[in-house]
């Protein structure tokens, strides 16, 4: 064989060989940029429940408090229905289930950690709850916030 030849097969083997790796190179390169640029997951809990069920209230308050600790997890606590009550600074707190903490307490430490709570626009009409009632940091939502919330909602858990 001569040397041109032998160049040229050199040549053909290393162009063959970098396009066959090249696909397994960049794969890789995505992948990194994939794990380097997390996005929020937003999670919303929905929670019917207060006084008719202590235990779906307490659960939801811990999950909540528990999700909004992660990184990377944007958490909103959506109180409808009976659940309403739970944001009204005129209704106490001071139950519990079980040997669970307050509803006071754990109502605080989830929002403390980062859980934004929305109520009902509907179910605080009905229910008599103004603005001015709002135990902090609850918000009445307004129609175009319930679509925005579920619409872009990762994950919804119902309690």
């Amino acid at each position: 064989m001569t040397k041109d030849k032998a160049k040229r097969s050199k040549l053909f083997w290393l162009a063959t060989s970098l396009l066959l790796a090249f696909p397994i190179l960049t794969s890789a390169s995505d992948s990194n940029k994939a794990t380097t640029k997390q996005e929020v997951q937003k999670i919303v809990i929905k929670l019917g429940h207060y006084t008719d069920d202590l235990h779906a209230t307490t659960m939801a308050l811990k999950l909540g408090k528990i999700l909004a600790t992660q990184k990377d997890v944007e958490v909103s606590l959506f109180l409808n229905l009976e659940a309403v009550g739970l944001a009204d600074q005129r209704v106490p707190q001071d139950l519990h289930w079980g040997k669970s903490p307050t509803i006071e307490k754990l109502f605080s430490e989830a929002t403390k950690s980062g859980m934004s709570v929305w109520v009902c626009p509907h179910c605080a009409d009905a229910a008599g709850l103004k603005a001015s009632n709002l135990r902090k940091p609850a918000r009445i939502a307004s129609e175009k916030d319930l679509a925005s919330l579920f619409i872009t909602a990762d994950k919804v858990i119902d309690y």
